[in-house]
Order: structure tokens, then sequence, then C-alpha cells
């Protein structure tokens, strides 16, 4: 790479990380607003269309004061708060949405399978309302230079799980930990959701690099503004394979971020147990999904009900 395409690259790398910078500062009011709405199937990219589109106030609706434990303090605290389920309840989401995106002010995306009873039953997510502190995390001793700012709610979960990172990740990243107040609840089907990511089904190595992203990229990362926007894009402004050189280059940003963090005022998680395998895999899937069309959302019909005759 000559040194003028190296000094534009850092140029747009920068444009990616002050509008990261953005996302993840202090949000100027109260979100005691949110929005709730459905995925229309087949409405284009980024995000879709939306429908059933709903502006909840939290503060109107019938809350609950209890002493819950907090996955992101670790610890119990005395909150006021509307269960999750009730809001999804109201929402009547149709039978082929089987999965809430939970939409933070920071960008971050969290997918709750909220038709799976024993993770809503493990997890019990409710929207906290009120005025919180702000959270600064500590990451293997090193604190991010920027704290979590809350604006009027906060999710709370009484589990630090997810059910989409197993045992071996979940050691090194709680994305709960991370997100900060609540301003939207997204409803789609899980497979055409992820399906849109999975560009070149042909290509096992690229296919597997998304199993891998799915398990801990997901939460901070999108791709072509489609999915999180709290990290970089994977494909704008700059696609993510050709910033990280396949091999150690990419390993170790995923495995040592810390110097990179502390320089940038972001800490990624470090995910030390990913291998210089998982790096391979997950380098072909950035390269596949910069080069190859993303398939559109489009979940499939629910099966209609057998008549008798």
């Amino acid at each position: 790479m000559s040194k003028r395409v190296q000094v534009a690259s850092l140029s747009l790398f920068a444009l990616a990380l002050g509008a990261q910078a953005q996302a993840a500062a202090e949000p100027e009011k109260e979100v005691v607003e949110i929005s709730v709405w459905s995925r229309v199937p087949k409405s284009g990219q980024p995000r879709g269309v939306r429908d059933k589109l709903q502006q909840v106030d939290l503060k109107s609706l019938p809350n609950e004061t209890a002493e819950l434990f907090d996955a992101q303090l670790g610890r119990k605290a005395k909150y006021t708060f509307v269960p999750i389920a009730n809001l999804i309840e109201a929402h009547a989401p149709t039978a082929t949405n089987d999965l809430a995106l939970l939409h933070f002010y920071n960008g971050m995306i969290v997918p709750l399978p909220f038709r799976n009873a024993a993770v809503m039953t493990d997890l019990k997510p409710v929207i906290a309302i009120g005025n919180f502190e702000p959270l600064r995390k500590d990451n293997e001793g090193h604190l991010d230079v920027r704290p979590i700012h809350f604006a009027g709610n906060k999710v709370v979960v009484a589990k630090p799980t997810h059910p989409a990172i197993p045992e071996a990740i979940a050691r090194d990243l709680n994305p709960w930990r991370h997100v900060d107040s609540l301003v939207g609840i997204e409803f789609v089907n899980d497979l055409a959701y992820y399906n849109q990511f999975q560009v070149n089904p042909g290509n096992q190595s690229a296919a597997a690099g998304f199993a891998l992203v799915k398990q801990s990229c997901q939460f901070c990362h999108g791709a072509r503004k489609e999915g999180a926007q709290f990290g970089w894009d994977f494909v704008e402004p700059i696609p993510a394979y050709s910033w990280r050189r396949k091999g150690t280059h990419l390993l170790y940003h995923i495995k040592y971020p810390r110097l990179e963090g502390e320089a940038t005022g972001f800490m990624m998680p470090a995910l030390r147990s990913i291998s210089a395998v998982d790096a391979e895999y997950i380098w072909y899937w950035l390269k596949a999904v910069a080069n190859e069309p993303m398939p559109p959302y489009a979940p499939k019909a629910a099966p209609r009900p057998k008549t008798k005759r």
C-alpha cells in the first residue's frame, strides 16, 4: 500500500471513529419515549421499513418497584421498571417474528429471542426508569476513557449471559455490560435477519467466520449500515478486511485491543478464546461481505393452519 493510500485510509478510519465517538456521547435528553416496530419484509437495506410503529412513553405504562440483581452492576439495586415482556405482549408481533432487536442510544443492538421461554426466565429483562449515575467499565485494570451515560432508562437483566454467546467467549464478553439507554425495540424473524449476513453461502470459510461474528462482534458492529453501529461498519467507509490484514494483524486486534482502546477512547473486550484459525475465518467473512451483495430481509410466510374437510 502506498503512503498516499495509507494516509487516505487513516483519514477515513478517523472519520469512522469520530462517528463512533458521537454515538457514545452523553445523550442530550432523557430517553423515556422509545420506538417499537416490526420490520417490513423485502423493504430494502439498511434496516428496512418500519411497520406498526409506536412511540411508547415508559412513564405512562404500569410499572413495578423492586430490588433486582443488575448484571451490568454485578449487584442488586432498587428499581422502578417496566418488564420488556409486557411491551412485547402489547405490541403483539406476528407469528413469524421471534427476535426482538434492542436498539441502544450508543448504537449497540442486543438481540433478544423473546419466544424462548428459558431465555426470558433466565434474563428477566426489564426497562428501569429514572436517573442513573454514569458507569465506568474496568477492562483488565484499565478504565475506558468514556463512561456509560444513561438518560432516563436502562435495561436490567438478571444474568450476565446471552444465548448467542458460547461459554468460552462469555468469559470475556457480556454485551449487557456495555449498553446505555434503550431507544427502540424492533421485531424481526431470526433466520431472515441473520440470512442478510450470509453472503456467498458456498464459501465455507466465510460461513464459519460469520458464525464467530454472530457470537461476538454483532452487538457492536454491522455491515453496510445493517446491524449495530457502536463500532465501525465492517464495509463502509473502509472494508475492514483491507484494513485488518489476514493473519496475526487481525488476531492481535481481537485478542489484545487494550493499547488501541486507550488511544481511541474505546475499549473493545479482549476475546482471548479466539484462535489464529478463528481470526482467519472472520477475515474471510469480512472480505466476502465487502465484495458480495447482502441478501434482502425476506422471512418465510407462516404456515397456514390446516382446515378440516
